[in-house]
């Protein structure tokens, strides 16, 4: 019996630090998400700044330290280097480069939410 409740006692703590992994980086991810949005919209009427980009970056920054327990390191690198690549863009005046390392970072978020983020698959 007690055996039991022991091993009941461990189940339940696995599975409470499984949630809230997911529902960390659904949380961030989401987040994220919506900052890129923002950014995009800004450089499609062409008030984008290199402040905006260091604020996503900024963000990003303090969020990856602990993303970096749960996600791919070669896929958060990717992301970082596209961030740096987007802000060096806007440094020099090349709007359409910084674009495409926008879309490509954008593109990468989504697809890191939908791999490790709270979905059915997930929770399986």
């Amino acid at each position: 019996m007690k055996f039991t409740v022991i091993i009941l006692i461990i189940l339940a703590i696995i599975l409470s630090i499984g949630i809230f992994e997911l529902v960390y980086l659904n949380n961030t991810f989401e987040n994220f998400t919506e900052r890129m949005e923002r950014i995009l919209e800004k450089n499609e009427e062409g008030n984008l700044a290199v402040s905006d980009v260091e604020d996503v970056l900024n963000f990003w920054n303090k969020k990856k330290q602990i993303i970096h327990l749960f996600v791919n390191h070669t896929e958060l690198n990717e992301l970082d280097k596209n961030l740096f690549l987007a802000m060096g863009y806007l440094k020099n005046d090349r709007r359409a480069d910084a674009e495409s390392s926008l879309m490509v970072v954008y593109e990468m978020v989504k697809d890191i939410m939908f791999e490790f983020g709270l979905n059915i698959q997930n929770l399986m």
